[in-house]
């Protein structure tokens, strides 16, 4: 998915949303067809959203070459709300 794009891709019965934003970080979400695409898209930009606000002009993430937990302390409450917004 290039810069400034969002993608859809079916792997079997799961879809993989992606959004990759204008400055190249990227976000994904993994969900089976019955979760709302645009509620997919739309925890993927706040999540990245948030992220950037808290990384402010560090960008480090640019440098990382594995797998961290830096963004659970967003990404757990993130999924935590929009997941009640749904089943509610």
């Amino acid at each position: 998915t290039q810069p400034g794009q969002r993608q859809t891709v079916k792997n079997d019965e799961y879809l993989c949303h992606v959004h990759v934003k204008d400055n190249g970080i990227a976000g994904i979400v993994v969900a089976d067809s019955e979760y709302p695409t645009t509620a997919a898209f739309g925890v993927i930009g706040k999540v990245l959203d948030e992220f950037m606000e808290q990384q402010g002009s560090d960008e480090s993430w640019r440098t990382v070459e594995a797998d961290g937990t830096g963004a659970n302390s967003i990404l757990e409450p993130a999924l935590t709300k929009y997941q009640v917004r749904l089943q509610g």
